[in-house]
């Protein structure tokens, strides 16, 4: 799932460059949705919630910055509502408990709640400056405090400020993209580097979210921070790409001076 992600961004991206003068037209908007929900339908089919919500996540920012009808984006959302009840059943049972005590982890503290709460806890113990490199104690019993929690792990050593530290480069990270995107020399290159964009910000959220206990634990490395070969090699391409738009818009310019 990781490395289809920036193949799904390539040809996604592709595909509104090629209908982006006709994107609000019906047929051409459900060929485009049955193009981002065939990838996110196999992923959650294979059980990985949280990879699936970052592909709808980035397919939806993508649809929007390609300048489809605001209108469309609330019959989205309400589709979506609609659709709950019908999906709901369908879900795995640890699944249905992951998104309820996601949200209240504190209705199961001994369960499905204490990886939230004890990640919280991490959060909480680091305070403003944190207990240091070889510090901490909450750190020490949270599973996965490598990668899924490396946020609450690195808070409780480095303090909120490390936390903020964090959260002000991936977002410094994110504006140099967008402002990429808007340089680039085409459409498709455009649309690349805002998917890069929005996966870095959505699978941000989510990571923090769930280890600040404020959003359901689905499994999300935080970008550039978690442990993990193939989505740290995965980012990496991703970011890889979104440099090879950005030197072809230099080389263009370049091209035009000795024109």
């Amino acid at each position: 799932s990781e490395f289809v992600k920036f193949a799904f961004l390539c040809t996604f991206a592709k595909h509104l460059d090629t209908v982006r003068d006709r994107i609000n037209k019906p047929k051409t908007l459900l060929f485009l949705l049955i193009h981002a929900g065939a990838i996110s339908g196999l992923i959650l089919l294979s059980g990985d919630l949280g990879v699936a919500l970052v592909y709808c996540g980035l397919a939806v920012i993508m649809l929007f910055c390609a300048g489809i009808s605001f209108f469309y984006m609330l019959g989205g959302i309400a589709f979506v509502f609609v659709a709950i009840p019908y999906v709901w059943p369908h879900l795995n049972s640890y699944q249905q408990n992951r998104i309820i005590f996601g949200f209240t982890p504190e209705a199961d503290p001994q369960g499905y709640g204490f990886q939230a709460l004890l990640g919280q806890k991490c959060v909480a113990n680091g305070g403003f400056f944190g207990q240091g490199l070889n510090g901490g104690e909450y750190y020490k019993n949270l599973f996965a405090c490598e990668n899924d929690f490396a946020f609450s792990s690195l808070c409780e050593k480095f303090g909120m400020l490390g936390g903020l530290i964090v959260i002000a480069t991936l977002a410094v990270l994110v504006v140099r993209i967008f402002m990429i995107a808007k340089s680039a020399r085409k459409d498709s290159g455009s649309f690349l580097c805002i998917g890069v964009a929005a996966a870095i910000t959505v699978q941000a959220i989510e990571n923090i979210g769930m280890s600040l206990a404020m959003l359901p634990v689905v499994g999300i490395t935080l970008p550039f921070i978690s442990y993990g070969g193939s989505s740290t090699l995965a980012m990496y391409i991703m970011i890889g790409m979104v440099h090879s738009v950005h030197a072809h818009k230099v080389k263009y310019f370049f091209e035009r001076e000795e024109t």
